[in-house]
């Protein structure tokens, strides 16, 4: 993951890149599986809070009733945080 110059606060509109699993479950020839790599995610959405493994994102707020949905990236497989500009 990139260092951020600034901490991220509540409600900063992001971008986070990531890297996702992928999978394939029908037969494949050798040559075939060693091109199977994670998928890159951009995930966009309002910074909830991040901890030592994950960071929260929600991508709808209600100013007046709180936060709708939530997601959490694993750290693991962020490659890059981006802010928007206010």
């Amino acid at each position: 993951m990139k260092k951020r110059t600034r901490k991220l606060a509540r409600n900063d509109k992001i971008e986070v890149v990531w890297k996702d699993i992928v999978s394939a479950s029908q037969w494949l020839t050798e040559a075939q599986r060693e091109n199977i790599n994670p998928a890159l995610c951009r995930t966009m959405g309002y910074f909830f809070n991040e901890d030592e493994s994950c960071v929260r994102i929600s991508p709808t707020i209600n100013e007046t009733d709180g936060d709708g949905d939530i997601i959490a990236i694993v750290k693991g497989c962020i490659v890059e945080i981006g802010r928007f500009a206010k």
